[in-house]
């Protein structure tokens, strides 16, 4: 069983798989665990390096996406994983697997977090940055889980109860 778990930084993801990839091995982050998975592009699709200290010109000028079929070939050679992370086609994606799910956190917490000094990715670390996150969850994740039959859970759950609830048999299918 495959399973999709997203989130806007700052959610839990990559606290998740740190916490869970020692009793479940096949959990992964999409940045840093799938070679060639995810990238910045430009509005023309050229790759472009994402900045030290992106201005929000430069993030409304590029996406951060993933290859569908280096995604597929992931999942052939890996049916058990646990995906997690985000990307502009992430949720179209969601197809793919199982089960998927989307991690959301109130304000106050996502803040705290994106503005922890142990938090090791620069995304999200000024006052405009972390709107600009708030608005793409209001604005953009939440329809597309909606509209993608993506299962909204709480990011501020344990990784334990979270890893508990997205393998928990699913009441309203056959599995």
């Amino acid at each position: 069983m495959s399973i999709l778990l997203l989130g806007a930084p700052g959610s839990g993801k990559t606290y998740f798989v740190k916490n869970i990839k020692p009793i479940h091995s096949e959990t992964f982050d999409a940045d840093y665990d799938v070679p060639g998975l995810a990238g910045w592009t430009d509005t023309d699709g050229n790759v472009a390096i994402f900045p030290k200290e992106p201005t929000i010109a430069w993030l409304e000028t590029h996406s951060f996406s993933w290859n569908e079929n280096i995604l597929r070939d992931f999942l052939l050679a890996h049916p058990d994983a646990i995906v997690c992370g985000i990307a502009a086609n992430a949720f179209e994606l969601a197809h793919l697997f199982t089960k998927s799910y989307y991690l959301l956190v109130d304000g106050a917490t996502l803040r705290e977090r994106l503005l922890s000094e142990t938090r090791k990715n620069n995304r999200g670390k000024s006052d405009e940055e972390i709107e600009q996150i708030t608005q793409a969850i209001t604005k953009e994740h939440l329809p597309a889980a909606q509209k993608n039959g993506v299962h909204v859970i709480s990011g501020a759950a344990s990784p334990i109860d979270i890893f508990t609830t997205i393998h928990a048999p699913d009441v309203n299918k056959n599995e």
